[in-house]
């Protein structure tokens, strides 16, 4: 265990880059999370079956 204060996330960034590299991603490509430009389209109100 270290004692600095700051999380150790390199291996995070060696899984991202490793990731990102597997799947093609040119290294200067800036981050991006698929989908998340995609809203779910609104459930419509369905009148009550009763």
């Amino acid at each position: 265990m270290t004692t600095d204060a700051q999380p150790d996330t390199d291996h995070v960034h060696q899984l991202v880059d490793a990731l990102r590299e597997q799947a093609g991603v040119p290294a200067d490509e800036p981050y991006r999370i698929p989908g998340a430009h995609f809203t779910p389209p609104q459930p419509t109100p369905t009148p009550q079956q009763r």
